[in-house]
């Protein structure tokens, strides 16, 4: 028979594993909703996009960083919110 003190550790262990699991469901949750959050701000604002990024300007660093903010940002929280 196992001894009390064996069965408290692993209660506590699987208590903490069980608190793991929560905080990463959680930030998974999250994640999907700042994703809909910024797909809805992504449509909503993609006829201005479209007429100010797109129009055929050259190329300048402020461009760059705003794609790679706009696009950059759905793209982590795809990963963060579906990766297994």
């Amino acid at each position: 028979m196992a001894d009390p003190a064996s069965a408290t550790a692993q209660a506590a262990a699987l208590e903490a594993l069980q608190s793991s699991v929560n905080a990463l469901l959680a930030t998974k949750y999250l994640a999907a909703a700042g994703l809909v959050c910024s797909l809805w701000d992504h449509l909503i604002t993609l006829d201005e996009e479209i007429g100010v990024l797109w129009a055929g300007r050259p190329w300048d660093f402020t461009r760059v960083i705003f794609i790679t903010n706009r696009y950059g940002i759905e793209g982590c929280l795809i990963y963060v919110a579906y990766s297994a």
